[in-house]
């Protein structure tokens, strides 16, 4: 997630803000978090051209690959994948086949970057249907549009 927040926010790393806000009951804040700056970790032309990749809805396939990974703003990058396990390996150590192990989504807008996991606690495999757009995706796209209903109380904070 670390990475996709620093190719979103121009090649800048920062460290990852646990807490952004703290409010009272009646919602006025009693802390809201400073940006810390960070540090230029990748040159800003090769993050523009990763951001550009990631943030382009018309190479989403349509229908629901492309619906999944486009928040109703638009504008947003998002990236899926699929760590595969070895069910069964050859006398030579070559892997003879395979099953999702993980799936995940990570995604940003101009507000949040957040990734999703989705696995078994034992690490065992999971369907051989799963992956990153069908299980993480899902998650990851709710999460996003509500986190985005959220007004922001400062630059640096939701």
């Amino acid at each position: 997630v670390t990475a996709y927040a620093t190719v979103a926010d121009h090649g800048r790393a920062k460290d990852p803000q646990e807490v952004c806000s703290v409010r009272d009951r009646q919602g006025a804040p009693l802390l809201v978090a400073t940006d810390a700056g960070g540090r230029q970790a990748i040159a800003p032309e090769a993050a523009a051209m990763v951001d550009d990749i990631l943030r382009d809805g018309s190479a989403r396939q349509s229908g629901f690959w492309h619906d999944i990974l486009t928040l109703p703003e638009g504008g947003n990058g998002a990236k899926t994948g699929t760590s595969n396990l070895c069910l069964q390996t050859s006398v030579t150590g070559q892997c003879l086949s395979y099953a999702a192990g993980n799936v995940w989504t990570v995604g940003y807008t101009d507000r949040i970057v957040a990734g999703v996991i989705v696995g078994n606690a034992d690490n065992s495999p999971m369907s051989v249907t799963a992956d990153g757009l069908t299980v993480a995706a899902p998650i990851w796209h709710e999460f996003m549009e509500r986190v985005s209903a959220i007004p922001p109380l400062s630059d640096s904070c939701l």
